[in-house]
């Protein structure tokens, strides 16, 4: 699969390969940007409700970060470039593990954490979400199923952050807010 999509695109346009580093580089931080500038928003014209989104993107990001440390214990995987003399990598990388892909998981948490609080802006916000992480596959930085399981692990953890916080919202002191 990588073969595929990084052997057979990446090295002959530049046009392609400049927007592959770019979003594999910076397209995590203007998906964190844009929810960012929406969730200020939130919190200056409905206060209860985004100190519970707060709440829950900074609870969703500790069962990732710590789903992540798990997963990358118990798995691992040399990146495509280290172990994979094909590959063409883009961007310059250390060696590391490869599983799962951080970029992948926290573009994940954010794009769903976004989409469920904002549904009318979800396509924007998973959109921006999967070219983080097909950016990432492209510029031979991870493997398919690196992206796969940070994306999984990312928006696992908004879901179940955000229900238990939902839940909790409507028992707790923040119910008085307005």
């Amino acid at each position: 699969m990588l073969d595929l999509v990084n052997g057979r695109l990446i090295g002959r346009w530049d046009l392609l390969d400049d927007q592959v580093m770019l979003w594999a580089q910076y397209g995590v931080f203007l998906l964190l940007g844009v929810a960012g500038v929406r969730g200020l928003f939130e919190l200056k014209t409905a206060r209860r409700r985004g100190l519970l989104l707060v709440l829950a993107v900074v609870m969703a990001a500790a069962i990732a970060g710590g789903l992540v440390v798990l997963a990358g214990h118990f798995v691992t995987e040399g990146r495509p470039f280290a172990v994979d003399s094909d590959t063409i990598q883009l961007l310059p990388h250390g060696a590391d593990n490869s599983f799962p892909s951080d970029h992948a998981t926290l573009a994940g948490l954010v794009a769903v954490m976004a989409s469920l609080a904002w549904a009318r802006w979800s396509w924007l916000f998973l959109l921006l979400g999967a070219l983080v992480g097909l950016s990432r596959v492209l510029a031979g930085l991870h493997y398919p199923g690196d992206v796969v399981a940070g994306w999984t692990i990312g928006g696992s953890s908004a879901v179940a952050a955000w229900l238990a916080v939902s839940r909790a919202g409507e028992r707790s002191w923040l119910a008085n807010l307005r």
